[in-house]
């Protein structure tokens, strides 16, 4: 079931990768029962098309923890 209402307040644990393009910095979101329910990533140059990129992709996939998709294939494909 898909839940469109996140809680008020949400664990969130963000981290900071370098990279050729400039650092991203990526925040996973947990609900009260510790499961993952969102991924924002913000790369250092905002404006960019690398930076629309990842905005597009950790959309999707936030997307798609939502409505219940198991979220170990995603992380295996994108490793």
């Amino acid at each position: 079931m898909r839940n469109d209402t996140p809680p008020p307040v949400m664990k969130s644990v963000t981290t900071k990768l370098a990279t050729a393009c400039g650092a991203i910095y990526s925040t996973l979101c947990f609900d009260e029962d510790g499961k993952l329910v969102g991924v924002l990533a913000r790369l250092g140059r905002a404006g960019s098309c690398p930076s629309a990129t990842i905005h597009a992709l950790t959309t999707v996939i936030t997307e798609a923890l939502r409505g219940g998709v198991d979220p170990t294939p995603i992380i295996k494909d994108l490793k």
